[in-house]
């Protein structure tokens, strides 16, 4: 089903996020300030739209348009620690293992053979 696409998916998929989001704020909203038992149907369509329009309005503006500042408030606020800390550990790491290299071997060869049997 690979060669089979759905028109609009991409965008319907943008909403997701966005809708699950909102839908039941606004529709709370809108429902308990203005549907009654004569109009409730026309404030189902209403609220459904609205919750439509406010979840595509938000999805493009934040994470379409704004993807770029975010990208960069992100990279600036985590990833620049983070690769100070891996830096720092790093650097940690090669000196605690090259303190370990330095250390003087026993005398008479390899301290690792110094127990073995030779037969």
């Amino acid at each position: 089903m690979g060669w089979w696409r759905l028109p609009f998916s991409e965008q319907l998929d943008g909403l997701t996020c966005p809708l699950y989001l909102l839908h039941a704020h606004i529709g709370y909203m809108i429902f308990a300030n203005f549907a009654n038992e004569t109009n409730k149907w026309l404030v189902y369509v209403v609220a459904f739209l609205a919750v439509i329009l406010c979840s595509y309005l938000l999805g493009e503006l934040v994470e379409v348009r704004a993807k770029t500042f975010w990208y960069r408030a992100f990279t600036w606020a985590v990833g620049r620690p983070i690769t100070a800390m891996s830096a720092r550990i790093s650097a940690l790491r090669l000196r605690l293992l090259g303190h370990r290299s330095r250390k003087p071997r026993a005398r008479g060869g390899d301290p690792d053979l110094a127990h073995s049997t030779v037969s």
